[in-house]
């Protein structure tokens, strides 16, 4: 009998295989890591994008408060390694422009999110388990995306710094705030982050407990997973056990082993790849190479996007940034076949729903090119390497988020009386 465990089982070995052809070193890295960010990420129900939905929805700010942990964590080495790598010159870091276009693209991607995906478990593994509206999904936000591409490369409110410090000419860099880029200036930089994730984490104890007895405050269910099977046997973890087999591939993971995972691959590849981590401008270029091959022009397509004909005519197995994207929807696939959790039974969605869902995805995809990045090369990546922009996209997309639901909410609330 063919299970979904022994296709998980058997798509890991087909990749495993599939490792072998890759032509470099640092495109088979990010294959990896592509494989380990998807499989954490949906074995958590980690989104970056879900905190706004499970705050409003739920009341639960679990997940807010582990995502300013895993900022927290992540600059404080990131300022290492950057120290230790020789400066800012030696690394590709997401420093991105103070303009009216990051304020305005994270809030129409903060909106965009909440009103495409209503969901508390991420936009991946949201994707993954609704294959209709997967489909939907990805086209419209593909399109947004590809359409945005247009302004980002030819206006100055969204490629240009009102204002930028020493290091960079087009954003801020947070340890240059302390002077010369000594050890000191980045950890400054890293206390910086630390300071507002801090606030924010307060700001979401109060919130929860306000909320504590309202009807709107209910058990989230992953999180009931909070404490890892093996802390509750005094740490004696035997490695050979299945009991440890069944809480690494079987069981949801905790925040905690998710943002461990996260951190860690997020290391790596700024020591190997001297990069951080982006997501959503590959799917524009995606777009382009389809559009290409359906018989569009390429000249046209290069005109149109102000990029360089490589961007769309270079085979994807030799662009790392694609291949990783495709290693993460593929290790979040395989996470749920091992568990016996994917599933391509669920309901068509509704009329009002496949319109919600193909305008939310179109305004996050335009939003994430006038901020420049969306929930990794907007938000995660730029917070690590200390830059301004990713605490502005943050508190940004959280606003739109909380605009996105209450529409959300009002529409669904209009169509019952219907």
């Amino acid at each position: 009998m063919i299970t979904q465990f022994r296709v998980g089982v058997f798509l890991a070995i087909l990749l495993v295989v599939g490792a072998s052809f890759i032509p470099t070193d640092i495109i088979l890295f990010r294959l990896i890591a592509g494989v380990v960010l998807g499989f954490a990420l949906t074995r958590g129900s980690f989104g970056f994008g879900s905190c706004i939905n499970r705050a409003y929805l739920f009341g639960s700010t679990k997940l807010l408060r582990m995502i300013m942990i895993l900022f927290i964590i992540t600059s404080l080495f990131s300022g290492f390694i950057i120290f230790a790598g020789g400066g800012p010159s030696h690394f590709y870091l997401d420093i991105h422009p103070i303009n009216f276009g990051l304020f305005l693209g994270s809030l129409m991607f903060g909106f965009g999110l909440s009103i495409a995906y209503n969901s508390t478990n991420g936009v991946i593994i949201a994707l993954l388990m609704s294959p209709k509206r997967s489909f939907i999904g990805l086209i419209f936000f593909s399109l947004g995306v590809f359409v945005g591409l247009y302004p980002q490369t030819r206006y100055t409110w969204i490629t240009t710094s009102v204002y930028h410090t020493k290091s960079f000419t087009n954003g801020v860099f947070l340890p240059d705030l302390f002077g010369e880029l000594t050890l000191k200036a980045y950890i400054g930089g890293a206390m910086i982050t630390a300071l507002v994730g801090y606030a924010v984490i307060y700001l979401a104890r109060y919130y929860e407990a306000k909320n504590k007895f309202s009807i709107t405050l209910t058990p989230f269910e992953k999180e009931q997973y909070e404490t890892p099977a093996y802390l509750d046997n005094g740490l004696r973890i035997n490695l050979f056990s299945t009991g440890l087999f069944k809480t690494l591939f079987f069981k949801p993971w905790t925040l905690w082993g998710s943002t461990t995972v996260i951190i860690a691959v997020f290391i790596l590849q700024m020591l190997v790849t001297k990069k951080g981590w982006f997501l959503s401008t590959q799917f524009g270029h995606l777009t382009g190479k389809v559009l290409w091959h359906m018989g569009v022009s390429l000249d046209w397509i290069v005109s149109f996007t102000g990029l360089p004909a490589k961007t769309f005519d270079t085979p994807i197995m030799l662009l790392g940034e694609q291949v990783q994207n495709f290693a993460i929807f593929g290790g979040g696939i395989i996470s749920l076949l091992i568990s016996s959790h994917f599933t391509l039974a669920e309901k068509s969605p509704k009329f009002h729903e496949m319109i919600l869902l193909a305008i939310g995805a179109f305004v996050m995809g335009v939003g994430t090119r006038l901020a420049n990045g969306g929930n990794m090369g907007g938000l995660y990546t730029p917070v690590a390497n200390m830059s301004l922009s990713g605490w502005i996209f943050f508190f940004m997309m959280m606003l739109g988020g909380l605009i996105g639901n209450i529409i959300r909410e009002r529409i669904k609330k209009y169509i019952e009386l219907e």
